[in-house]
């Protein structure tokens, strides 16, 4: 009987000991599922793995790319305004990895540590500041893509107020700049299509020649006496050149195109590049 009662016994605490694992399991998961579930907004987050300082709705962390999308911004040195708590104001378009967002400010890697931006400064769509332009598309004044270029350049060339559609100097200027290629001008103007080689001739750190170079300016006349300017994007093995401008076919109509060697050469382009 003694050893029939041992054996009932061992049954029952072998019993309660897996109805505890399993209590103890289910409430573990249901934790740790609790602990996890983010709130509406957070882009990417691992409440476990991370050791929050704010309440988990508060501090949304992320590691994408944003892009300023006003005319200036400013970069704070903690998330809150302050007598003389700027660091530095920066550009439309400037480019900042976001870490985090906190109430108002997204927190953003700056140089050698971190700084603060406000959020409603920033925007995770390139497209919102920067222009997209389709091959073979007329680009009038209003259009917004030619309001973005604008904005970006700073109307160098005061078109925005002659409500001219997209012009070639516009778009290579731009496309130049994007690639932190910037040219020496000097006090003359009109800085007219076909004119580009002659202002630039001699100046530092420019190259006039008859070889294409990627990133540089392609730039003849035409018969007529028109001045074209044209953006390089590539120069490829067999001397062809893949190029961007503006108004050759039709005033304000963006052309992507790829020219041969033979081609280009009939047009007896100067090209202007960077040492």
């Amino acid at each position: 009987m003694s050893t029939f009662l041992s054996v009932l016994l061992d049954l029952y605490h072998h019993l309660i000991s897996e109805i505890g694992l399993t209590f103890n399991l289910e409430n573990r998961k249901r934790e740790k599922e609790v602990a996890v579930e983010p709130s509406v907004g957070i882009s990417t987050i691992n409440a476990v793995d991370r050791q929050l300082s704010q309440p988990l709705n508060y501090l949304f962390v992320t590691h994408d790319v944003h892009f300023v999308r006003v005319r200036q911004a400013r970069v704070y040195l903690r998330p809150v305004s302050s007598y003389d708590g700027v660091r530095e104001k920066v550009p439309l378009g400037t480019s900042f990895e976001v870490l985090s967002f906190t109430g108002r400010f997204a927190e953003v890697k700056w140089l050698d540590g971190t700084a603060w931006v406000l959020k409603d400064d920033l925007t995770p769509w390139r497209e919102e500041v920067y222009p997209q332009f389709v091959d073979g598309q007329v680009y009038e004044a209003n259009n917004d893509e030619v309001q973005k270029l604008r904005r970006l350049i700073h109307d160098e060339f005061s078109t925005k107020d002659l409500y001219l559609p997209l012009q070639d100097t516009e778009l290579v200027y731009y496309c130049l700049m994007m690639r932190n290629r910037f040219l020496p001008w000097d006090d003359r103007r009109p800085r007219l299509s076909g004119k580009w080689h002659e202002f630039l001739r001699g100046k530092p750190g420019i190259n006039i020649g008859v070889n294409p170079k990627s990133h540089g300016v392609m730039e003849y006349v035409k018969d007529s006496g028109e001045g074209v300017l044209a953006f390089v994007r590539e120069v490829r093995a067999d001397d062809s050149v893949m190029i961007e401008s503006v108004g050759v076919g039709k005033e304000g109509e963006y052309c992507l195109q790829i020219l041969k060697r033979e081609d280009w050469q009939k047009l007896r382009p100067v090209w202007i590049g960077f040492l």
